[in-house]
């Protein structure tokens, strides 16, 4: 049988161009030896690339079924064998998912990636063994192309912040490969830049191993919308116009004379440089493996280039849209513009600088005082001439009473420090207008400047809020545990844990803890690395007076973990004298080694890494040292995982498990030999998750 080589795209790689050219030189490719498959192969309307049978396959699709999809690529399967090469080549191949729901629609990435497993391994039944191509460029670049395309075709509306959230599953690049590669053994990582030119198609087949002389093809290439263009489709998209005049609209505003008419400083949907730069840089780590599979270095990947004068956001002012109007209805008189605007479509300002009122006379440092506002409550003990203001976690108003105290209130009190407790009335993320002007009224009273020393602390949510309002404080000292730096979705479109927190405006004051951190002289920030969402965000503050304080293993609860270590008091202690110092933060980390939080820990990576007989040699070390069940039936696991079946069954003889005696028949049944398929050491993973499951 020939090499299957299924080209997967992404979108925006110059995919519209290879399809055409291979399907201009059918006939060429057919007499080298080279199948590039039509629909007229199943009895279907020829086209230029196979795009309908990615989408049918998931049962959506409005003019082919599943039947049709199902039966164009078998037929590719079999024709095959007779041929060199075959290429099938569908973007949608990229990012669809198994069922009818779009993958943008879908809630969490968990079922995002099962659905997108199924998907796959669907294919690969279909398809059979094949190569995956993948041509991918920078994720600014890629997110920018993709949004205007979403824009230029369809009646997308959603703002580029949102875009954003809703397809991120596009711009991890290293996730989709690893989903790809479940399933197929080879993959191709080709760097748009290194293949981009007159020659695309050229390039692209050398990459795959197929030296063929394609002529460019002459065909209209998709031609991208400039971005002043797209801000006013996207607003266009929301009227009354129907699809033909928005298609005409769109048709004008790719024209070279709408081009001409345009200012001569390129444009940015991303808010600011800082915003792309972060949305960017969180894309390191992956992308460093990435370039790993690629085989080449990091910096090779992508080119750096970046325009030097741009426009930043997705905004225009009334006036121009106005003039854009204008321009846009004397190229059409049909489109019926008159009745529509620049004010009309231009987003209305931003109002969440305008704060409510607040009067803060008559509060002091001399005597307590408690604040209930709509969002949160402010409490506020007087004692010495050191502040510490104190943050609420996300859990504290589920899990704790309405009138508790500020986190550490007892504490900080007895070592007499005075406290503003910031007492959260849910899990707001602290976004309320009315506490940002109490504690900017408490600001402009000069009551944080009263005291020598100010603290801001919390974890978390607290954690944010240590970091986001220490700019109240300047010169302040930070305490911030695992702390989520922010859910603006234009600095963090990868964090999507915190549904009730996303809900919340995030423009404004106070909306990145990273920039909040600046203002502090130390900001002492405490993660776990092998939290990957911590790490993330925990690499997010920059500065010569940010301390990375690592807790390996000790997951996101940090201050309990501390507690329990009996290490709490001092961290803090030291934290607010600023005496916090490395070394010894580093050699206090060897009490975790007497925690079992830290072996639990532990786990997920062993399992990831797939570190399976030092899993259970761990294991075994944790069940002695804690005599816990928990750890025997750990053990047990990563030995089936090992391959040890016979020493996990006797593993779960011995372990005596609190656990209703019914789950260890069904345990056993899943470990028996005689269910053990053939290819069991593939399926380790998952045996893994749903043991870890039953046992948690």
């Amino acid at each position: 049988m020939g090499r299957v080589i299924v080209h997967i795209g992404t979108h925006k790689t110059g995919t519209t161009s290879i399809q055409r050219a291979l399907s201009r030189n059918r006939d060429f490719l057919h007499e080298n030896k080279v199948l590039y498959p039509d629909y007229k192969l199943i009895g279907l309307r020829s086209h230029y690339a196979h795009l309908g049978m990615a989408n049918a396959l998931t049962g959506a699709h409005e003019k082919f079924s599943v039947q049709d999809a199902e039966r164009f690529f078998r037929f590719a399967r079999d024709m095959a064998s007779d041929f060199d090469h075959t290429i099938i080549s569908a973007e949608p191949l990229y990012r669809q998912i198994s069922g009818k729901v779009p993958p943008q629609k879908i809630q969490t990435p968990e079922r995002y990636w099962r659905a997108r497993d199924e998907y796959i391994a669907r294919f690969r039944s279909l398809i059979g063994p094949a190569e995956i191509a993948i041509v991918i460029r920078r994720q600014d670049q890629f997110a920018e192309s993709m949004y205007q395309e979403q824009i230029k075709v369809t009646r997308h509306s959603l703002d580029f912040a949102d875009f954003l959230e809703n397809f991120w599953f596009h711009f991890d690049y290293t996730a989709q490969v690893r989903a790809w590669k479940k399933h197929f053994s080879t993959i191709h990582i080709i760097p748009f830049d290194r293949i981009k030119g007159d020659d695309i198609t050229g390039s692209f087949l050398n990459h795959i191993g197929i030296d063929l002389p394609i002529a460019p093809s002459s065909e209209a290439k998709n031609v991208s919308m400039p971005h002043d263009g797209v801000i006013l489709k996207r607003h266009l998209n929301k009227s009354d116009l129907p699809d033909s005049l928005l298609a005409r609209a769109a048709d004008i505003l790719v024209s070279p004379a709408f081009r001409a008419q345009l200012p001569a400083i390129r444009r940015s949907f991303f808010a600011s440089e800082d915003a792309r730069r972060n949305f960017l840089s969180s894309y390191d780590a992956t992308n460093a493996e990435l370039a790993t599979m690629a085989g080449l270095a990091p910096d090779d990947l992508f080119e750096s280039k970046v325009a030097k004068s741009l426009h930043y956001g997705d905004q225009l002012p009334p006036a121009e849209m106005d003039r854009l109007l204008a321009l846009l209805g004397s190229c059409d008189p049909k489109l019926k513009l008159g009745g529509i605007g620049g004010s009309d479509l231009a987003s209305p300002p931003e109002a969440d600088g305008e704060l409510p009122a607040f009067d803060a006379t008559g509060l002091s440092k001399a005597a307590d005082f408690l604040l209930k506002l709509g969002s949160c409550r402010l409490d506020y003990t007087a004692c010495g001439d050191t502040l510490v203001v104190s943050f609420d976690n996300a859990g504290a108003p589920h899990r704790e009473a309405p009138d508790r105290r500020p986190w550490g209130h007892k504490f900080l009190v007895s070592q007499g420090y005075s406290v503003l407790g910031v007492i959260a009335g849910s899990s707001d993320w602290y976004r309320g207008k009315d506490l940002h002007a109490a504690l900017i009224a408490l600001r402009d009273t000069g009551f944080f400047k009263s005291f020598q020393t100010v603290v801001f602390t919390g974890s978390s949510m607290g954690g944010y809020g240590a970091t986001a309002f220490a700019e109240l404080a300047p010169g302040c000292r930070i305490i911030s545990f695992n702390p989520q730096s922010t859910l603006r979705r234009d600095l963090v479109p990868w964090d999507r844990q915190h549904a009730n927190g996303m809900k919340q405006s995030w423009s404004g004051l106070f909306s990145d803890g990273a920039e909040g951190a600046k203002s502090a002289a130390v900001a002492y920030i405490f993660y776990d690395p092998f939290n990957k969402m911590d790490r993330r965000h925990a690499q997010r503050y920059q500065g010569e007076n940010i301390r990375l304080m690592k807790a390996p293993l000790l997951g996101h609860g940090l201050p309990s973990a501390y507690h329990d270590m009996g290490l709490l008091k001092d961290v803090m202690l030291r934290g607010i004298s600023g005496t916090l110092e490395d070394a010894w933060h580093a050699k206090a980390m060897r009490k975790r080694r007497t925690q079992p939080k830290y072996y639990k820990t532990m786990i997920e990576p062993l399992i990831q890494s797939q570190r399976f007989t030092i899993g259970q040699s761990v294991m075994q070390q944790a069940f002695a040292k804690f005599n816990d069940p928990y750890f025997k039936m750990r053990e047990a696991v990563f030995a089936a995982a090992a391959g040890r079946v016979t020493e996990a069954m006797s593993l779960l003889d011995t372990g005596k498990t609190k656990k209703k005696p019914a789950s260890k028949p069904r345990l056993r049944a899943k470990l028996a030999p005689s269910a053990l398929p053939q290819t069991w050491q593939r399926r380790a993973q998952s045996w893994l998750e749903k043991l870890r499951k039953r046992f948690a």
